[in-house]
């Protein structure tokens, strides 16, 4: 039987990220589909990527860029307390 990888953080989105996220969605069109992996993976293990400076991380989707998926960079907070990730900031890393 598979382990299940239950999601362990909930997340939140500024309102900055949300008008960026929406932008990018008009530019490529499975972006949903990026952003629904990338939720996926910052739910259940929101530390494997970059840490900048105490909870700040930086993701990099560099390995996932072909003209369907952006190489984009997003900028993230963990709050440990409430288990929450909070998506701050999204832009191509061109």
């Amino acid at each position: 039987m598979k382990p299940e990888h239950k999601p362990e953080y909930t997340i939140n989105r500024t309102e900055g990220f949300i008008k960026k996220n929406q932008e990018l969605r008009a530019v490529y069109s499975r972006m949903a589909e990026l952003i629904s992996a990338i939720d996926w993976a910052l739910e259940r293990k929101p530390h494997t990527f970059t840490q900048i400076i105490n909870d700040y991380y930086l993701l990099k989707t560099g390995q996932l860029s072909n003209p369907d998926f952006p190489q984009l960079k997003i900028l993230y907070y963990i709050n440990e307390n409430e288990k929450i990730v909070v998506l701050i900031d999204i832009e191509d890393d061109v």
